[in-house]
């Protein structure tokens, strides 16, 4: 058989056991099954985010009401009417809802969002509970809220940040201040707008803009990638990058605007970007991994392989980590894209979940249903034997306290350590699978399992709370 045969019939089984992971399958005419989603919670400012996947909707979770067993959703949100698509040949089945694969990014003021039909949106996380508290009616009846009904004017922005964000000039803004007398923050003060466009110190559409930045809405911005996205979006300072299709974009968390177009890849981006050393790193399914600048949009490096890459890279001050669908596991230099080890460290099947370091170790999973222990300067095993678990890895492992938390599609919750590999504690049942990645917040351990409920581990008691189902999380009254 012919090494181009070869190459299709795996990159065929690639494609139809990774959609069989994203969604259960199209049925005969176009129409679809329910979508099976996974993506991970995030908490942030004592509020937990977290996409319920049977609501289609994002949530957010008064994180402290949650610690004594209160349910408080602050807000929900799911997409307009205008946005929703289908994927792998499927026709839509319903646009208001929400598809999402990868984990939120949350930032002081602001939540985004990537939903598997393109759409990206940043939604302004302080405000909301303000604003969708009085958006029920619009959202029961599928409409689109009146721009009313949603803005907010009284925020803390003055006219040195209307400045730096590139809306004016500073001298204009200097004379908006002295010839106009506009002083302190700017909500609430609207009215000299109209006199600064007829005095020409402004433009109509600076004008516009400025009311745009000012007004604080629900959504700030939505931007269509027109591709498919199935990682999450990853924050570095005023950047947001977004991967979807084969397309690596960087988009200005303002207003959503991209820095320097797309960056196009040998094939489609599944598995989370990674910001470090100024380099967004990333892998693809036709085996490449990259290093992109993040301030330009070049490529720095392309490493190529012998299987597709879905996982996360993992960055250690100057090594790059990644595991790969030929079973192996890779160290190279983040300069560089050189091997850094004589040989790569090899599984008994694909690596698909994003690796942990500590201490000179990196710990991975794989679908093996084995958690290895490799030494990060050689490559070579750590523990006597790998840990083995009763299913597929697909969750990230956390390291907490000097401890291995793993979580496995057995349904179970492991806890290791890290010099030995030997549990710590009896493993904890939550008898649904885990997919998505945990989220450790203090002493607390956050899962989401497939058939979207919440459970909540104590990592000092090693106890899990009450599995909470998300149906159960009601809109706010």
């Amino acid at each position: 058989m012919s090494a181009s045969l070869n190459n299709l019939i795996l990159k065929s089984a690639i494609i139809i056991l990774v959609c069989g992971l994203l969604l259960t399958g199209c049925v005969p005419g176009g129409g679809r099954f329910e979508p099976n989603p996974w993506a991970g919670p995030v908490v942030s400012d004592d509020t937990l985010f977290v996409v319920s996947k049977d609501q289609g909707k994002l949530l957010a979770i008064d994180a402290i009401d949650l610690a004594d067993n209160k349910i408080n959703v602050l807000w929900k949100f799911a997409p307009e009417p205008d946005y929703g698509g289908g994927g792998f040949g499927c026709t839509s089945a319903v646009s208001t809802e929400l598809l999402v694969y990868g984990n939120p990014a949350v930032d002081e003021e602001m939540v985004y969002i990537a939903s598997y039909d393109g759409v990206v949106y940043a939604i302004n996380s302080g405000s909301a509970s303000r604003e969708y508290a009085n958006l029920i009616e619009y959202e029961r009846q599928k409409e689109k809220p009146d721009t009313e009904d949603v803005a907010i004017t009284n925020v803390g922005i003055d006219m040195d940040d209307v400045v730096d964000l590139g809306v004016i000039f500073k001298d204009q803004g200097e004379q908006i201040e002295d010839r106009l007398g506009v002083q302190g923050t700017l909500g609430g003060q609207m009215a000299w707008l109209e006199l600064a466009v007829e005095r020409n110190i402004i433009t109509e559409e600076q004008a516009g803009a400025i009311r745009e930045y000012v007004t604080v809405r629900g959504i700030r911005w939505v931007h269509d990638t027109e591709s498919n996205i199935v990682s999450s979006p990853v924050l570095s300072d005023n950047v947001l990058v977004v991967a979807s299709g084969d397309k690596l974009d960087a988009l200005d968390v303002r207003n959503g605007t991209s820095l320097w177009g797309s960056f196009e890849a040998d094939g489609e981006i599944w598995g989370n970007p990674v910001i470090s050393h100024g380099n967004v790193y990333f892998g693809t399914l036709e085996h490449g991994l990259y290093a992109v600048d993040l301030e330009s949009g070049n490529e720095v490096w392309k490493k190529e392989f012998g299987g597709a890459i879905t996982s996360t890279p993992l960055v250690v001050e100057d090594t790059v980590y990644i595991g790969t669908f030929e079973n192996k596991f890779y160290a190279l230099d983040a300069s560089s894209g050189e091997a850094k080890w004589d040989q790569p460290f090899e599984a008994e099947n694909w690596f698909y979940t994003t690796p942990v370091y500590s201490d000179g170790t990196v710990f991975v999973g794989n679908l093996d249903h084995s958690v290895y222990a490799i030494d990060a300067d050689t490559g070579k095993e750590k523990w006597d034997r790998p840990f083995g678990t009763g299913g597929a890895i697909r969750a990230a492992a956390k390291i907490v306290d000097n401890t291995l938390l793993i979580a496995s599609k057995d349904g179970f919750v492991y806890r290791l350590d890290p010099k030995s590999g030997f549990e710590e504690s009896n493993k904890i049942d939550l008898e649904k699978k885990i997919l998505a990645d945990p989220f450790i917040s203090g002493s607390t351990a956050y899962m989401i399992d497939h058939d979207d409920n919440l459970h909540m581990i104590n990592l000092e008691s090693w106890r899990e709370e009450s599995p909470k189902p998300l149906d159960d999380f009601n809109p706010p009254r």
